[in-house]
């Protein structure tokens, strides 16, 4: 859905690739007055159940946008999504995914406003209440969560949120554009755990053997689940532009609901 063209122009236009060889085809909505996002660039789109909720992200009028609007999937109208409590952040390059169990969206990350001529990345995590249309931020115990980023992907892998790479340079602070690490935060116990927790409560995998060296960091890459244990990420900007396809696997209790930290909630 939508994104910069060739021409810099910014569309909102929302396509589906059809499996089996059918190519790319144009979901349309219906016509009639309905409030339609403008052209995006740096959204960011999660489904739910049928619907295609798109946040945020940078307009022709403004670098921060803080609207949600709704795309119907099975044929309609676009929606925009008002909410009836707490206030929707700005912002650009962040991330969102949908938690079925909790029926919420999580925002986390990203370029977000810090003054009226500067912006930001920041390492902070909002909630959207889809059916109460409750907007809530959170702050996260546990682990130290990663440093502020955008143009990151986050994946849920079973009970956590993993977020990979990113842009995160800051001027004296830390002299470094790509990020190369993976975090995992626990939507249950809303804290954030270490790779070095989750292999070590692993009775499969102890942590015995050092883990393999990280592959290049990177940003503006795309991320999916396979199987339920192992997350995929492909291509990316380090310097120049990446054409692999990376895998890491989760620890079998992270997302098999089983072992430490794993809450189940009643």
């Amino acid at each position: 859905m939508g994104g910069e063209l060739a021409g810099g122009a910014l569309t909102n236009d929302v396509w589906s690739l059809e499996p089996e060889g059918r190519g790319w085809r144009e979901l349309r909505p219906l016509p009639g007055h309905a409030p339609a996002p403008p052209g995006l660039a740096a959204h960011a789109v999660a489904v739910v159940d049928d619907w295609l909720y798109v946040f945020g992200g940078r307009t022709t009028q403004d670098l921060f946008s803080s609207l949600l609007f709704r795309f119907p999937l099975l044929g309609g109208r676009w929606e925009l999504v008002e909410p009836w409590g707490g206030k929707a952040p700005a912002a650009a390059g962040h991330s969102l995914l949908f938690h079925p169990p909790t029926r919420t969206l999580i925002l986390y990350g990203g370029h977000r406003p810090a003054s009226a001529r500067f912006s930001s990345r920041v390492n902070q995590t909002h909630l959207f209440h889809v059916d109460r249309r409750h907007w809530a931020p959170l702050r996260g115990g546990g682990a130290a969560g990663p440093r502020g980023r955008a143009f990151h992907s986050a994946t849920l892998l079973g009970d956590y949120m993993v977020l990979y790479g990113g842009h995160v340079h800051a001027h004296y602070e830390e002299e470094k554009c790509y990020e190369e690490g993976v975090f995992f935060y626990h939507v249950g116990c809303h804290q954030w755990v270490t790779p070095e927790e989750l292999r070590g409560g692993d009775p499969e995998e102890p942590g015995s053997r050092p883990p393999p060296p990280p592959p290049r960091g990177r940003f503006g890459h795309v991320a999916a689940a396979l199987g339920g244990g192992v997350l995929l990420v492909a291509g990316g900007f380090s310097g120049d532009a990446l054409g692999d396809v990376i895998a890491y696997k989760l620890p079998r209790f992270a997302w098999a609901g089983e072992g430490p930290g794993v809450s189940h909630p009643q």
